[in-house]
């Protein structure tokens, strides 16, 4: 939504503003997580389970920068890139929030 309401403001300036939804990128994020409560071999099993899932999804860095590049060249509104990010913003425009 504050995406949303800076593109409308700025937009008589001449000045477009994207919201770009990821969803889960292929990064050493998961491997970097800290998980808080648990043993080191916990933690260590926890991190390898999900850096396997965000290896399992493919999204690359690059094609994250690609979509950027795109909204700026296009003026896009809304980026979804990965599925998860596009299954979620279709929900959104099928089941809205309701105001007020």
């Amino acid at each position: 939504m504050l995406s949303e309401c800076l593109r409308a403001e700025l937009a008589g300036e001449g000045i477009g503003v994207s919201a770009v939804c990821p969803g889960f990128v292929n990064t050493g994020i998961a491997r970097a997580t800290r998980y808080v409560g648990v043993s080191g071999e916990e933690q260590e099993r926890l991190r390898g389970n999900a850096d396997r899932l965000y290896r399992l999804r493919d999204v690359s860095p690059d094609r994250i920068a690609e979509a950027v590049l795109r909204a700026v060249q296009e003026n896009r509104a809304v980026v979804p890139v990965a599925a998860e990010a596009r299954i979620g913003s279709a929900l959104r425009r099928i089941s809205p929030a309701p105001c007020g």
